[in-house]
């Protein structure tokens, strides 16, 4: 995003941004605070990468921003792109995904391994 990270401020755009998929909660202060998003389900799924790097990873470009939130600040279009992605990603996940990653081009929902059976 082309704002500079601000933690307070950027917990508050996801807060309301994501708040049609569920509660926003955050583990832990400063910028390797976990994202945890529990949906009115009970299904409880926490974002992978820490607050900081969502930030990092979310971006849109100014001509998508122009194009479908032309009223919208970019740190705005950013998390509304970001919800988007999300709400696709819990539509299509299995019921038992607890854990959301953001990779290139959207959000995925999956399993995570309990950790001792995760490979090594």
């Amino acid at each position: 995003m082309a704002a500079e990270y601000e933690d307070g401020w950027f917990r508050a755009m996801l807060k309301t941004g994501l708040s049609h998929l569920g509660t926003v909660s955050f583990d832990g202060h400063g910028p390797d605070a976990l994202v945890r998003l529990t949906q009115p389900t009970g299904r409880t799924l926490v974002f992978e990468q820490g607050i900081a790097a969502i930030h990092e990873r979310i971006a849109i470009d100014e001509e998508s921003r122009s194009a479908m939130w032309p009223d919208w600040s970019l740190a705005a279009a950013s998390v509304a792109l970001l919800s988007v992605h999300a709400e696709e990603a819990l539509n299509t996940a299995p019921t038992e995904a607890d854990t959301l990653s953001i990779i290139d081009g959207g959000v995925t929902a999956s399993v995570s391994q309990p950790a001792d059976l995760q490979l090594r």
